[in-house]
Order: C-alpha cells, then sequence, then structure tokens
C-alpha cells in the first residue's frame, strides 16, 4: 500500500507529464483531478486505483479481490461522466503492467476519451 505523500506525488507526476508534453486538454487533466477526489471518497468501496494517466484520454487500471466486481459506485461514477466523453470499461483476464492474472484479482481498464 502507498503512503499518502507517495500518491499524491505520484498524481501530480501524472498531471505535470501531461501538461508537459501536451497529453491532454485542461478539460481532461481538471476532469482526471475531480475523478481522483471521487474514487478517494469511496474509501468504503472494495478496489485499488493500481495506475492512471492522461494519455489521449484519461486511463485508469482498478483492481479488486476476487470474487468482487467493479463497485457500482465506482462503474456509476464512470458512466455518468458528461454526455461529451466516451466511456469503456474492460475486464482484463490475461496481464496487466506485464503481471499475470492468478484468479486473486479482477483488472479493469476504464478509459475516458472526450469525443
Amino acid at each position: 500500500m502507498y503512503e499518502d505523500d507517495e500518491v499524491e506525488d505520484g498524481r501530480a507526476d501524472v498531471i505535470s507529464t501531461a501538461i508537459r508534453h501536451n497529453l491532454g486538454s485542461k478539460e481532461d487533466i481538471q476532469l482526471y483531478e475531480h475523478l481522483l477526489v471521487a474514487l478517494d471518497l469511496m474509501q468504503d468501496e472494495k478496489f485499488e486505483i493500481d495506475s492512471s494517466n492522461i494519455n489521449n484520454g484519461i486511463n485508469f487500471i482498478i483492481t479488486t479481490q476476487y470474487p468482487n466486481a467493479l463497485p457500482e459506485k465506482v462503474g456509476a461514477l464512470f458512466f455518468n461522466i458528461d454526455c461529451c466523453y466516451d466511456v469503456e470499461c474492460k475486464e482484463n483476464t490475461h496481464t496487466i503492467n506485464g503481471r499475470m492474472l492468478n484468479g486473486q484479482c479482477r483488472f479493469y481498464l476504464i478509459k475516458v476519451k472526450k469525443h
């Protein structure tokens, strides 16, 4: 588990990288920040943000312990974003970031992109 300061540093790195390399619009960066705050407020739900970035949209990898699925509140958060955005959510059944899925975790790839 990350310490709070490490998590904040990682988020700041995502945002500064997106700005420095022009990987997302100002709206994308603001939406990313809002999504992170909303996800932080769902501390009672059983999920973790494995990784996230801004690159041609906003990307999250969220994990849950098997057999738990993606919490309904998390899905509702993403699928109730402004109608100017497309949201795609897929459960990955092979590997994430080079890690083999061992049946103990479920990995959800969530992509948010303005259309």
